[in-house]
């Protein structure tokens, strides 16, 4: 007889385009069945499902988003639903020590998954995830090794933390990159028509938020510009008022023909000369997903690092090998980093070599998913103890 498949039910604030990848790759193993329960939001639109079910449910919020209720998180949590159920780890839903109460009382299995970390301190933060969270779940799942060896200095909670490290789906990524580069002709004249093709040219791609701190960015470029007269920076996200004030300091700097503004860009295939006529990747504070996006393109990344204020992706970041960490909000150091790399060809080629080999095999969708796998099957075999 056929060994039933395990019903894994996702509670998600949204259904995410860059997220459909993970949900699909797990849904794809043999002995799992993924449904994925959402709600909505007006700044991460929801996409197509792809190998996977899905129920909207919507949240309810008040005191701006600070406090969450997301019915998905009770009205799942029963057998009738799922057999294992993964929750948002987000704190502040209210709603998620009840679901995970009612899991435990139907006999459902339960995986507790986010950062698990507060930024700049959130002592209070992480006293809730050790005093009401972390007792309560049969698995937590981290995206970070560093938080993980935190919570398993509790023996209470060393066998059932995995860490399942964050990525994006490559695929597109590689796909674009090599059909740019199977047309040299098209790219040379990309970077001839947008005045990139002497270079340097020092990238950034996200969506501009002042936690950025592009104004770094700016400063660096002014200090790169005394030893290479044809640097350029690109910033590359929807035009804003954060991007008009960035673009109001760069007139002011005179560099403002020194730096583009192109918007945003989604589809991968027009991203892709921006990315294959750039040097460096910049982001000068709390980098996120873009690192993989920027090592998929085989770019070297220098990224402000802050003790506190940073996600989980800079792990991937490792200094002197697949780009360079500076101290948060060090201009100086900053630009030091840069000309490194823009002064030592070797260099640039090993951290471009390297940039490649992370996402090829320490952090891509397939591992991903192979770690949460594991952690979803321990969960389900809590139910057998």
């Amino acid at each position: 007889m056929e060994k039933p498949k395990i019903r894994v039910l996702f509670q998600q604030p949204t259904l995410a385009e860059y997220r459909v990848p993970l949900y699909r790759k797990i849904a794809s193993y043999d002995d799992i069945e993924v449904t994925v329960a959402h709600g909505h939001s007006p700044n991460l639109p929801n996409c197509e499902a792809d190998g996977f079910q899905t129920q909207l449910v919507l949240e309810k919020n008040w005191f701006g988003s600070k406090v969450i209720w997301h019915a998905a998180q009770t009205s799942f949590a029963t057998r009738d639903h799922c057999d294992v159920m993964v929750f948002s780890g987000n704190i502040r839903y209210l709603s998620l020590v009840p679901g995970l109460r009612k899991a435990r009382r139907n006999g459902v299995a339960t995986v507790l998954w986010g950062h698990h970390r507060a930024k700049s301190g959130g002592k209070a933060a992480n006293w809730i995830r050790q005093k009401y969270l972390f007792p309560l779940a049969d698995t937590i799942v981290c995206y970070s090794h560093a938080v993980a060896d935190q919570i398993r200095e509790q023996p209470d909670f060393r066998a059932k933390t995995f860490v399942a490290p964050n990525a994006i789906d490559q695929t597109p990524v590689a796909l674009a990159r090599q059909q740019w580069l199977d047309s040299p002709e098209k790219l040379q004249e990309f970077k001839t028509e947008h005045d990139l093709a002497t270079g340097p040219n020092l990238l950034f791609v996200s969506r501009i938020k002042p936690r950025n701190k592009l104004e770094i960015m700016l400063d660096v470029l002014t200090k790169v510009a005394k030893k290479f007269q044809h640097a350029k920076a690109i910033i590359v996200g929807a035009h804003n008022d954060e991007q008009k004030r960035i673009e109001k300091l760069a007139q002011q700097s005179g560099l403002e023909n020194r730096v583009l503004f192109p918007g945003a860009i989604y589809d991968q295939r027009q991203l892709a000369p921006w990315f294959l006529s750039s040097d460096i990747f910049l982001y000068p504070s709390q980098i996120g997903l873009s690192l993989f996006h920027a090592f998929g393109y085989g770019l070297p990344v220098v990224a402000g690092e802050h003790p506190e204020n940073q996600n989980p992706e800079l792990e991937a970041l490792e200094h002197g090998k697949n780009g360079f960490r500076f101290t948060d909000g060090d201009t100086a150091e900053a630009t030091d980093c840069i000309l490194q790399i823009l002064e030592n060809e070797k260099l640039r080629h090993d951290m471009s070599q390297h940039a490649l080999s992370t996402v090829e095999n320490r952090f891509n969708i397939d591992i991903m998913a192979e770690h949460f796998v594991r952690a979803i099957r321990y969960a389900a075999e809590s139910l057998q103890k």
